[in-house]
């Protein structure tokens, strides 16, 4: 990838190697994240058209006139902004002084011309959101200390204390919902009514039935 710049080159080394964010490598590099964000989509692309020669025969032909050309770090700032988990193409826009027709447009024609990478910055973003999210929750579940807790209600306790088994019970592949007997008994009164139906139509459902653990299910009540 010879043809990559130096700053180009940087960003994918922090990036790929070092794993670091946007906001990260922006700072390291004394930039803005959607220099940041564009420098990594080029080299991305680079290397795309390196490794399939074809690609860079048959690729678009931008117009002159279009806004990506016009203004090229707004743009920039624009897809690195709307393609940020919860944020809107409108707010976006907003913020980078687009009208929102406008904005719509480019992010439509961006998607479609370069959809492979558009859906890898994509990923990127919601990976890196991902991360923030459990670093944010770790953060929170060490500050819950006895001291803390001692000073909650117990509405606040009791609700910190069902999310928190909700998650655990995920971790270990657990279900979150524990069903009620009555439950039970009317999901299997209604396949019952499902199998006759079925039956009536002339229909065979292929499936050897068991008979669920109520005690379990029900927390051994």
């Amino acid at each position: 990838m010879s043809d990559l710049t130096e700053r180009e080159v940087e960003v994918v080394r922090l990036r790929d190697e070092e794993k670091l964010v946007w906001r990260e490598i922006a700072e390291r590099l004394g930039t803005s994240k959607g220099a940041v964000n564009s420098s990594y989509r080029e080299a991305l692309k680079k290397r795309d058209r390196a490794a399939n020669p074809q690609t860079q025969k048959s690729e678009i032909k931008v117009r002159a006139d279009t806004v990506e050309v016009k203004r090229p770090d707004e743009t920039a700032e624009l897809l690195d902004i709307a393609l940020e988990p919860f944020k809107s193409i409108g707010a976006a826009a907003e913020a980078c002084g687009f009208p929102p027709s406008t904005a719509k447009r480019l992010m439509k024609r961006m998607a479609a011309r370069y959809k492979p990478l558009h859906d890898a910055v994509r990923k990127i973003k919601d990976e890196d959101m991902t991360l923030l999210l459990e670093d944010r929750a770790h953060r929170c579940i060490t500050y819950i200390d006895d001291f803390n807790m001692a000073g909650a209600g117990v509405r606040d306790l009791a609700v910190s204390a069902g999310v928190m088994i909700d998650k655990a019970r995920l971790l270990k592949g657990e279900p979150t919902n524990i069903m009620r007997v009555q439950d039970i008994k009317e999901l299997d009164e209604l396949g019952k009514m499902l199998n006759a139906e079925m039956k009536r139509r002339g229909l065979l459902i292929d499936v050897t039935p068991e008979k669920a653990d109520t005690a379990q299910e029900s927390g051994g009540s």
